[in-house]
């Protein structure tokens, strides 16, 4: 899904569920290495779109490079140009216009 212009920047979520750590500081500590990364990808990721990022288990015990590498993956799958104006409106005739298109999920294997 786009925002209200194509040249809007980029609107980013980590969500992080209990399945993935119990503890919130393992959570948090995830939600922070997904932030550095994306930060560091930030001039590869399209402007106008909203990211959700799901974080699945094997973040917790991968390495930078891989997370990185992982990211750029997820990042080069992203279909341009963004969705047409009509698509930039929240909630529209079509219940399903408010969720993010590009949504992926970031799986990291081994």
């Amino acid at each position: 899904m786009t925002g209200s212009s194509a040249a809007s920047p980029p609107q980013i979520a980590v969500v992080v569920s209990k399945k993935v750590c119990r503890h919130a500081v393992g959570r948090n500590r995830v939600k922070r290495r997904l932030r550095a990364a994306i930060r560091h990808l930030l001039p590869q990721v399209p402007t106008g779109y909203w990211l959700v990022l799901t974080a699945r288990t094997p973040v917790l015990t991968s390495d930078w490079s891989t997370i990185l590498r992982q990211l750029q993956e997820l990042l080069q799958k992203i279909p341009l140009p963004p969705h047409p104006e009509g698509a930039s409106k929240r909630f529209g005739a079509n219940p399903q216009a408010g969720f993010c298109k590009t949504e992926k999920d970031i799986k990291i294997s081994k």
